[in-house]
């Protein structure tokens, strides 16, 4: 018996919209953003909307300069911490930033005495790398040291969470 026509439209429209669905899953579109009246009019008001909806305004962040970074605006991550026979060894990553020119700085602290070493960075496939920093042992009374790495460039800046080593 032929299916009604009517009815294999239907199937192939319910089909098309399954494998649609599919593909929109999995292949995510590009998203171009417009500007809205609210952005480009410093006048619009709330009542000049002809709906109730709300929808988020945005603004444009300044661009940083070269002498004021942002502060803290970048995730810094101790990757190894690590204590030898002669020297306290530290690397770090700087999640999101992709960049060269910066640097990394090593601060251990122990009651009231501070050391610091610095380290060179290098710009990865998805992150920034902060090379081995180190402090030698001599320097280094024993027991628990808080150690943070802190990440400075041009445009951003971050400092990680302590992380404690003991040195023996």
């Amino acid at each position: 018996m032929p299916v009604p026509r009517r009815i294999a439209m239907l199937g192939a429209c319910v089909l098309a919209g399954v494998l649609s669905a599919s593909l929109v899953a999995c292949v995510p579109e590009p998203v171009t953003l417009e500007p809205t009246p609210s952005m480009t009019s410093p006048a619009a008001t709330p009542s000049e909307s002809p709906t109730d909806t709300a929808s988020p305004e945005l603004t444009p962040s300044p661009k940083p300069s070269a002498s004021m970074p942002n502060a803290s605006d970048v995730f810094v991550n101790v990757i190894t911490a690590d204590v030898t026979e002669t020297e306290l060894e530290a690397t770090a990553m700087v999640a999101g930033v992709i960049e060269e020119g910066g640097s990394c700085t090593l601060v251990a602290t122990k009651g009231t005495t501070r050391r610091t070493a610095t380290g060179t960075t290098m710009a990865g496939p998805e992150s920034t790398y902060c090379a081995l920093m180190t402090v030698p042992v001599t320097e280094l009374r024993p027991g628990d040291w808080k150690i943070t790495v802190s990440y400075k460039s041009a445009l951003h800046s971050g400092t990680s969470s302590e992380v404690t080593v003991v040195v023996p």
